[in-house]
């Protein structure tokens, strides 16, 4: 066990105390999602304190989803104090507006500079706070911010605009205040300036309000581009992903389901004439 380096006890319902865990002298990656019981934090941040939590000078990924009972504080203490931390995920995170240990002071000094993949999808967390945050995270490669009901298209693209290091960028179902055309036109323009030579995964899932020569110009743009998902964007008729499969060479998974009016025969010549992209319809 002292040797142990990835460690996932992730839907371990009776798991209240995660000490014996954070003792694991070599431990890089801890997952324990979903460990809805998880509440104990008081005494694991006096054994941090006092040096005893040898994992924390170890661990580079945490996952924390889905553990709605953890006291508020928690991920903000350990983020600060996991120097090789780079890797949070907090799924669900119903404290992320917190002015005393919410995202904002999660996301600040030294983490925020290392701090290379995010998962803060369905958070509960205000247009505001989730920019001036998430501005802060230049070496962000990988975001997920799905299911973010507070957040608009608009609110997305001006969070977003200053990162130019994303890999993978997960925006599903913005909130639907964000559905005019122009506006989210405009938002996933933003969304992918500066990104155009690094992103490889986009999902833009459920904006509803996107026009389909917005999302060709946009796609086109990413020279990376391996894996695109525009399920529920109704615009993206057959002729506008055919134009997109064509635009983007390195296009290896095109996920499409309820996306615009395809049927079954259309989809077959897709995949006939673009054997190289797996294609989910």
């Amino acid at each position: 066990m002292r040797a142990l380096r990835v460690l996932s006890v992730a839907g371990a319902f009776r798991l209240i105390d995660p000490q014996p865990l954070l003792g694991l002298p070599r431990l890089e990656e801890l997952c324990l999602a979903d460990c809805v019981e998880l509440r104990s934090y008081n005494a694991m941040l006096d054994k941090l304190y006092q040096g005893d939590l040898r994992a924390a000078n170890t661990l580079r990924s945490l996952d924390l989803s889905g553990c709605d009972l953890l006291d508020p504080p928690a991920p903000m203490y350990l983020a600060r104090n996991c120097p090789e931390l780079t890797c949070l995920r907090l799924r669900g995170f119903q404290h992320a507006s917190s002015p005393d240990d919410g995202l904002g002071e999660i996301l600040r000094g030294s983490f925020a500079a290392q701090v290379i993949e995010l998962d803060l999808s369905a958070c509960s967390i205000d247009a505001k706070q989730f920019g001036s945050a998430i501005q802060q995270c230049l070496s962000l490669r990988r975001l997920k911010a799905e299911l973010m009901p507070s957040l608009t298209a608009d609110d997305l693209g001006d969070a977003l605009a200053s990162i130019r290091s994303l890999e993978q960028l997960h925006l599903s179902n913005p909130a639907a205040s964000g559905i005019r055309q122009q506006s989210q036109d405009d938002s996933l323009r933003k969304v992918i300036q500066g990104c155009e030579d690094t992103l490889v995964d986009l999902s833009i899932h459920g904006w509803y309000g996107l026009s389909s020569e917005a999302v060709e110009t946009a796609c086109m743009q990413l020279t990376r581009l391996q894996r695109l998902d525009a399920s529920w964007v109704p615009s993206c008729t057959a002729e506008s992903l055919r134009m997109i499969m064509q635009g983007c060479p390195g296009l290896e998974c095109l996920v499409a389901v309820c996306a615009g009016r395809i049927d079954e025969m259309q989809v077959a010549h897709l995949r006939r004439d673009f054997p190289g992209c797996r294609m989910l319809h």
